[in-house]
């Protein structure tokens, strides 16, 4: 099966692009949906008007306000987990982006990112986290006595 060119779509010979000189192995910032074939704002993190949103494969351009990590389509950040302290009050410090909304319908074409719901969603309430860590000291001491 002959590879193409992520940029031109142009079939490779030798593994290099005849159109562009893009080689394979060669690292590669995308210029163009690969869906819609027109170009991404990159200024924007690589969002495409045609699909109103960021094609699916492309990595979240987001990093989290509060400690500079990436973000995950869902808004949430892996390292600080949207606060600093006290970690109960964990939050998504991104918006979030589905491709496909809560009753399985794809939202726009389903192939693109959009954006669902605003950032600094609460992750989950401070008595909900406190009933999760008592079921977990719970879960570790029934563990513990085995």
């Amino acid at each position: 099966m002959p590879r193409e060119c992520p940029e031109c779509g142009i079939s490779l010979k030798r593994g290099k692009c005849p159109e562009c000189g893009w080689k394979e192995g060669q690292s590669y910032t995308a210029t163009r949906c690969w869906f819609d074939g027109v170009s991404l704002d990159t200024s924007r993190g690589g969002f495409c008007s045609a699909g109103n949103g960021w094609p699916v494969g492309l990595r979240c351009p987001f990093v989290c306000p509060l400690c500079r990590h990436p973000l995950d389509w869902r808004g949430a950040c892996m390292g600080c987990h949207g606060v600093s302290f006290p970690s109960d009050a964990w939050t998504f410090p991104g918006a979030r982006h589905d491709t496909h909304g809560d009753d399985g319908k794809p939202l726009g074409d389903g192939q693109h990112w959009v954006q669902t719901a605003e950032a600094g969603r609460p992750a989950m309430t401070r008595e909900e986290s406190r009933g999760k860590a008592k079921e977990l000291v719970r879960f570790l001491a029934m563990i513990a006595r085995q």
